[in-house]
C-alpha cells in the first residue's frame, strides 16, 4: 500500500475471518503491532473484537477497530462502523439503468457517482474515557 505504517491482510469476510486476521497481525515475528484495524465488513470486526479481547488485549483502550457496513448487531455491541447508503446506491443505480435504457443509441460516457458514508463513532475506535 505504500506505507510502511500500514499492514493489508485479505481474509474471508465472516466472523472466524477476525480471528484469523488477529493471529496474523499480532504474530511474535512482527516489530511492531497494529493500533487499529479496519475491517471489510462489521461481521469481520466482531470477530477481531472477540479475538482481540480473548488474548487479552483492550479495545478500544489498546487497539481501535472500525467495521464497515452498519450490521444491526454493531449498533447493538457498539462497534464503530462506517454506513454505505445501500438503498441509495440501489436507488441510483436503478435510476442510470432506466436512463440508458430510455436512450439507447446515445452515446455514453463512464459514470462517477459519488455517494456519501457516515462514520459512527460509538465504542471501538479510539480511547473511551
Amino acid at each position: 500500500m505504500g506505507d510502511d505504517n500500514v499492514i493489508e491482510v485479505t481474509v474471508s469476510r465472516s466472523e472466524r475471518a477476525g480471528a484469523e486476521a488477529v493471529a496474523s497481525l499480532w504474530s511474535n515475528d512482527r516489530p511492531w503491532h497494529p493500533t487499529a484495524v479496519f475491517a471489510n465488513r462489521d461481521l469481520v470486526a466482531l470477530g477481531l473484537i472477540t479475538a482481540l479481547r480473548a488474548t487479552g488485549r483492550r479495545v478500544p483502550e489498546e487497539v481501535s477497530v472500525v467495521g464497515f457496513d452498519d450490521d444491526p448487531a454493531a449498533a447493538a455491541v457498539g462497534l464503530s462502523t462506517v454506513a454505505n447508503p445501500l438503498e441509495e446506491s440501489g436507488e441510483r443505480a436503478i435510476q442510470i439503468i432506466q436512463d440508458l435504457m430510455a436512450r439507447p443509441s446515445a452515446t455514453q460516457s463512464p459514470l462517477d457517482v459519488e455517494l456519501p458514508v457516515l462514520f459512527k463513532d460509538r465504542f471501538t475506535a479510539g480511547p473511551h474515557q
